[in-house]
């Protein structure tokens, strides 16, 4: 397989892993949404927290995904040995953080799609290697979202049974 043949393939996996399937079915995405129409749901309290003790936010894993990406598209543009960027992604990060989070990801995403335009000269095993890394993520990322959405689900419950609002005051009786 070559360059030419491979990297369309490539490229749809990318978009899909990133903006979702095409129509209602995608290579590995059944009629659901890529990882930034995930992410775009979540705030960045939500995305601050960490789904269950000691497990890592999804702002920290959307900094290594955009970091990766990024890696990347400079291994396929010729650089044979880039230095990756160890610098810690935050784990905390404020409304302002969060949305230059994801616009980081969304850059470094359509950035790398733009570059595999053209296949001549790409490394085949790089963007195949940094594609099963998205997907791997966006797995990751999704199941995160799931898990936060259902913890405040199960809070909101909580505070009905006990007769609070979500502000925690308590709700007034009309008897």
């Amino acid at each position: 397989m070559t360059a030419n043949t491979a990297v369309p393939a490539i490229r749809a996996a990318l978009h899909e892993a990133l903006l979702g399937p095409e129509g209602e079915w995608g290579t590995f995405l059944l009629h659901d949404t890529g990882a930034l129409d995930t992410l775009s749901a979540i705030n960045a309290e939500q995305a601050s927290r960490e789904p269950a003790p000691d497990r890592t936010t999804l702002a920290k894993m959307v900094g290594h995904l955009a970091t990766s990406l990024e890696y990347a598209l400079k291994v396929v543009d010729g650089n044979d040995n880039p230095e990756w960027d160890s610098s810690p992604e935050p784990a905390v990060v404020n409304a302002a953080e969060w949305t230059a989070l994801q616009k980081r990801l969304r850059a470094a995403g359509l950035a790398l799609d733009a570059r595999l335009a053209d296949p001549e000269g790409v490394n085949v095993p790089t963007v195949i290697g940094t594609v099963a890394h998205t997907a791997y993520h966006v797995g990751g990322i999704r199941q995160i979202a799931l898990l936060l959405k259902a913890a405040e689900g199960r809070a909101a419950e909580g505070r009905a049974a006990e007769g609070q609002t979500a502000e925690g005051q308590a709700i007034e009786s009309k008897h």
